[in-house]
């Protein structure tokens, strides 16, 4: 569905690959033919646990490596992009997985905890593939602009909370506005309006169509 409505890449995040090598296998074709650009895949134990919290537990290299070559005889795409993700610690265990995960075919490498700048310039020194980096508002951890990773080394960065923190506080605001007073009307020039909502999701083009064939 995401992939009819955008025109930009879209990266898939697989989390383990949804069990082993035939799994793994299944999720790369399925998709890569769905449209996907890149999947993101990590060496945690299944069930994960979500990123930047305790408890994680990560599964050996060699099997993470049989996962990424999987995964890299799966793709029909050459330019479909296999992104590995390491919750393992001390960062030198992460340094020297992610490069494993490098020889193993993949094409960018993410380290997910790193706690300083001075981390960041050591990954970026000694990590042989692209990397990326995360930036989580109000996790604690190094919060940078783009400008600055792109300087530390870093190839790319997600911003994979930004908007659905932005968009929690919103409804936040304008549900309690509205349990309070019993009316939106005070936020609503924060709020896209009626016929703005219906332009973004491309309502109005699908009507033009209706027209057409509707007499």
């Amino acid at each position: 569905r995401m992939s009819m409505v955008v025109n930009i890449p879209i990266i898939a995040d697989i989390d383990t690959g949804y069990g082993e090598i035939l799994n793994v296998i299944r999720t790369i074709k399925e998709l890569e033919s769905a449209g996907a650009s890149a999947v993101q895949m990590e060496d945690q134990v299944f069930p994960k646990r979500a990123g930047l919290t305790l408890g994680r537990e990560v599964i050996p290299a060699e099997q993470m490596i049989t996962k990424l070559h999987a995964a890299v005889d799966a793709k029909e795409d050459p330019d479909f992009v296999i992104i590995a993700r390491t919750d393992s610690q001390p960062l030198d265990e992460a340094i020297k997985r992610s490069n494993a995960y490098y020889e193993a075919g993949a094409d960018i490498l993410f380290i997910e905890d790193i706690h300083s700048e001075e981390e960041m310039l050591k990954v970026n020194k000694e990590v042989k593939g692209p990397t990326l980096s995360v930036m989580v508002e109000g996790s604690g951890y190094p919060f940078l602009p783009g400008k600055k990773l792109e300087e530390l080394g870093f190839k790319m960065v997600y911003y994979c909370n930004s908007s659905i923190f932005a968009a929690t506080k919103a409804v936040y605001k304008a549900m309690k506005k509205l349990k309070d007073s019993g009316t939106t009307e005070d936020v609503m020039d924060e709020m896209m309006q009626f016929k703005e909502f219906n332009e973004l999701i491309g309502f109005n083009e699908l009507t033009e169509i209706e027209k057409k064939y509707t007499k």
